[in-house]
């Protein structure tokens, strides 16, 4: 007799070997190009060439004052002139104003026009400043004021600062304060108004804590002309406010 199955065992299952991936190598990083850089502009050729000298009036040495350029109300340019009395800088086509303070000398203030002048261009200002001493007269063309009015206009209020920052650091020094008028009017009535531009000259210069004793106003009318009245070159010379040096 057979006893037991007479089907044979199963083999046994073996599983597939595992076949072991290698990585992939990682990309090359992606490099970004950076873009170069414009190349700056240059002043020399963008901007005019503004040099500035500034001369003793009475003497012609050098002045190494303080250079101030401004463009409305805003700043443009601060500096000091070297040794040569000489200041170089950069500025756009534009107009511009010119303040100037140096210790020992009256403080001035031109206006500076570059509106016709081409770029990559210079412009040389020499400039002359009077020597702070007793019996120097002086005129500040940047005084101005409203049309028929002692008004003062605020163009002038940075000479005018610059005027009384002066009188307060030489406290010895007395001025006059001297208005004139052209001969367009009646004589009382330029008289009075040349009094009351002077006045408000010193109001302004006092409010800014100058000692009032310091200041003579003084109104003169059409009774010193230093130009022809009959044209209008010589009335715009005419109406002015002068100033001048009694104690230092």
């Amino acid at each position: 007799y057979y006893f037991g199955s007479s089907k044979p065992k199963p083999a046994p299952v073996v599983a597939p070997p595992v076949v072991k991936e290698e990585p992939k190598p990682a990309p090359p990083p992606v490099v970004k190009e950076e873009p170069a850089p414009a190349p700056k502009p240059d002043p020399a050729k963008e901007k005019v060439l503004v040099q500035v000298k500034l001369q003793d009036e009475k003497y012609g040495k050098p002045v190494p004052g303080t250079i101030i350029i401004r463009r409305g109300d805003v700043v443009v340019y601060n500096g000091v002139a070297d040794a040569s009395g000489l200041s170089k800088f950069y500025l756009d086509p534009g107009n511009y104003a010119v303040g100037v303070t140096a210790k020992g000398y009256i403080p001035a203030e031109e206006s500076l026009n570059l509106l016709a002048s081409e770029k990559g261009t210079s412009k040389l200002i020499e400039l002359k400043q009077p020597k702070i001493e007793k019996g120097l007269v002086f005129k500040v063309k940047a005084i101005n004021f409203e049309t028929g009015s002692d008004k003062l206009t605020p163009s002038s209020y940075d000479i005018l600062n610059n005027m009384g920052a002066m009188l307060k650091e030489y406290p010895q020094m007395v001025i006059e304060v001297a208005g004139h008028t052209d001969d367009v009017g009646d004589d009382k009535l330029n008289l009075a108004l040349s009094q009351k531009r002077a006045e408000a000259v010193k109001t302004y210069l006092t409010d800014k804590g100058v000692n009032a004793k310091q200041i003579n106003a003084k109104g003169y009318g059409e009774t010193k002309p230093i130009a022809d009245n009959t044209t209008d070159e010589g009335k715009l010379k005419n109406r002015r406010v002068e100033f001048s040096v009694l104690e230092f």
